[in-house]
Order: structure tokens, then sequence, then C-alpha cells
């Protein structure tokens, strides 16, 4: 059964998460001067968690209708995300 911890123990086990962030976007077009950008941002990341991600949309995937998942725009050709710590 799980224990539960102090308040002042949680904040100290929560707190590098506040340190996260994230972004998401999904893409019109993706033009090589894009790539290029994404490149030299990923360079420049501080933490091995660091993750840029792009990746295919459109295809079959556009073929479900939007209202039946939370992933909106499914016509956009690219997916960009990217997350790490601070």
């Amino acid at each position: 059964m799980p224990t539960p911890l102090p308040i002042e123990r949680g904040t100290e086990v929560l707190a590098p998460l506040r340190a996260f962030c994230e972004r998401s976007e999904n893409l019109a077009s993706l033009p090589d001067e894009a790539i290029d950008a994404m490149i030299a941002c990923a360079a420049t990341a501080t933490s091995p968690a660091s993750v840029v991600v792009l990746g295919p949309l459109g295809g079959a995937v556009a073929d479900v209708p939007a209202e039946t998942t939370a992933l909106a725009n499914r016509s956009a050709p690219w997916l960009y995300h990217c997350y790490g710590r601070r």
C-alpha cells in the first residue's frame, strides 16, 4: 500500500518537473530552412533529456474524422514536438 508523503517531501519530489517544458505544432509545410532551424535549436539543448520529434501526418491519419480523437488538424503533413528540461 502506498505511503503518503509529507507535503515538504512531495514538494521536493515534484520540483524537477517544474523545469520541464514542451511544445508541439502541426506544420503546413516543412521548408529546408525550418529543418535547419530545428537542428540548430536541438544542438543547443542543455539536457540529455531533451527530445525533438518530427513526424509525418496526413495520409491515413488524415482519413480519421477530426471529432473522433483528440488529435486535431490531421490534414497537416508534419508534426513537430519537442520537450526537455530547462
